[in-house]
Formats: structure tokens, C-alpha cells, sequence
């Protein structure tokens, strides 16, 4: 091989590393299928919180509907940028055949976790506002607006 040929392949090579690594993992990520499947679905509330009294909150044959809309993030844009309301869901999921547990918050937030993950998912589209009344306290690049 010559140093040209050698030269070129570690270009592409790295030209596809930054593709790669530059790439967002978003939530079409997780395949939801008709095997994905509520086992639980409990809701989270505080009586005395107006706020959380007046959410019209999504029903449970809704959740997987969210989804779609929603965009994965870090643990430290969904610390930094989302409300934790004192109401919302709580419950467990099935998805690729692997059970999670669930948070969904009216601060506009879904996390999914299990002994090995935990996985971030925010309201920032206008198609998922209907679900939530509270979204993102930061812009798409995760600075904070306020």
C-alpha cells in the first residue's frame, strides 16, 4: 500500500469518526413496536399545587404516542434546563424487550431507567407542548434562556 493509499484511508477513516461521534442519539433510538408495552402507570400528584390541578396529563395509552416527539439528552441538560413539577407519572415500560421504569413530569421530561441505563428524554418541539405544560428552561444548543 502505498503512503497515498494509507494517507487517504485514514482520512476517511477519521471523516467518519467525526460523523460518527457528532451524531445525536435522538429517540428514534428506541424502536417502539407493538411488542412495547405499559405494565404500570401511576400518577404522581400534588392536591395542593395548582399548577399540577389544572395539567390535562396524557392518558396511559398515550405514552408511547410521546415519544416521537420527544428529544434525547444528557443528564446535565435535563439538571440545568427542566423543572421537576411535583406531579406527573411513574410507572414501567417494555421496549425492545427490555423493562425500564418511568418518570414522565409535567416539567416537560420522560426518563427511562433500569440497572443499566438511564435515559434522558425533553420537550422541546411544539407537537409535544400538548402533553406538557412546563418544557425547556434553554435553547436547542442548552443555554439557558432566563
Amino acid at each position: 500500500m502505498s503512503i497515498k493509499t494509507t494517507v487517504g484511508l485514514v482520512n476517511v477513516s477519521f471523516m467518519l469518526l467525526l460523523i460518527a461521534c457528532s451524531q445525536k442519539k435522538t429517540t428514534n433510538d428506541i424502536q417502539i413496536n407493538q411488542q412495547s408495552r405499559v405494565i404500570t402507570y401511576k400518577i404522581v400528584e400534588n392536591e395542593t399545587d395548582d399548577l399540577c390541578l389544572k395539567w390535562e396529563k396524557p392518558e396511559m395509552e398515550e405514552f408511547f404516542d410521546i415519544f416521537p416527539l420527544l428529544d434525547s439528552v444528557s443528564s446535565i441538560e435535563w439538571n440545568g434546563c427542566f423543572d421537576n413539577w411535583s406531579c406527573g407519572y411513574e410507572g414501567e415500560v417494555v421496549i425492545e424487550g427490555e423493562n425500564f421504569s418511568f418518570s414522565l413530569d409535567a416539567g416537560g421530561w420522560v426518563i427511562l431507567y433500569n440497572k443499566e441505563s438511564q435515559l434522558y428524554y425533553v420537550c422541546r418541539k411544539k407537537a409535544c407542548k400538548k402533553y406538557f405544560p412546563s418544557t425547556s428552561a434553554c435553547d436547542s444548543l442548552g443555554n439557558y434562556l432566563h
